[in-house]
């Protein structure tokens, strides 16, 4: 349950990650380009850990302004049904400073699910504030997890939102890696996609590499630069385990 209560409670960092990143850049559409789904799942196939959990991660910009409640409704509506989520279900909030907020928690067996979709006044903002979309996901079951990426990002197709769904898959390996074996091991699961080296760091039980991959269509520009993957490794020497995480186009959770 602390996974859950934190996954819940994180949906603040997705809209500081929406404000601080306009989006993630488009390469082109050409059919056999893979999405981050296909590339994270495909990588941590072939890494040997146990599947520990899986974590889908939406963001987005509705409007640079602060849209109305029915407006903000509208787009909750849309999303919530394409995700099979009871749009009437939500709680709404409204401050007499003119922010709005729509939001639904719930739980299911192994799966969690947030949705929120908040208007944000800015006094000095040029149109008054701004409107953004949240969504984040876990489960244990990758095929669960399939789905609602695909849902996801119709959704916020649909809404004339960016698509901006990232996912990250967390497993256990037994035992101590070392320091050359984690970066082996992350180069050697890049390599399955001809992976670019782009930035990583290596200190104490730590290694954490960004990658760039050219099949995928979509990449995160950081300082110039395009990431796509991101592996990172971390050794428990208490539980004497190697924590594995696969994120695509990074990792967005505490690691």
């Amino acid at each position: 349950m602390k996974f859950y209560t934190r996954l819940l409670l994180s949906w603040v960092c997705l809209i500081i990650i929406a404000v601080a990143i306009p989006g993630l850049a488009q390469l082109d559409s050409a059919a056999n380009l893979i999405d981050h789904y296909e590339m994270a799942y495909e990588v941590f196939l072939h890494s040997g850990a146990t599947i520990k959990d899986i974590k889908l991660q939406g963001w987005g910009q509705i409007s640079n302004r602060p849209e109305s409640l029915t407006g903000l409704k509208e787009k909750y509506e849309t999303v919530a049904r394409r995700l099979e989520l009871d749009p009437d279900r939500a709680a709404v909030q409204t401050e007499k400073d003119g922010f709005i907020g729509i939001s639904w928690l719930e739980v299911r067996d192994d799966e969690a699910w947030q949705l929120s979709m908040q208007a944000v006044p800015i006094p000095k903002a040029p149109n008054g504030g701004e409107s953004y979309a949240a969504f984040l996901y876990a489960t244990k079951s990758p095929q669960r997890a399939r789905g609602v990426y695909s849902a996801l990002r119709l959704a916020f197709k649909e809404t004339g939102l960016e698509d901006s769904v990232g996912v990250t898959f967390s497993g256990v390996i037994k035992g101590d890696l070392g320091a050359e074996g984690r970066l082996s091991l992350s180069d050697s699961l890049a390599a399955l996609y001809a992976g670019e080296y782009v930035e990583g760091i290596t200190q104490d039980n730590l290694t954490s590499i960004c990658y760039y991959i050219k099949q995928n269509s979509k990449f995160l520009p950081v300082n110039g630069r395009r990431i796509n993957l991101n592996i990172a490794l971390r050794y428990n020497e208490q539980e004497n385990t190697t924590y594995l995480y696969i994120g695509a186009p990074l990792i967005y959770q505490d690691y």
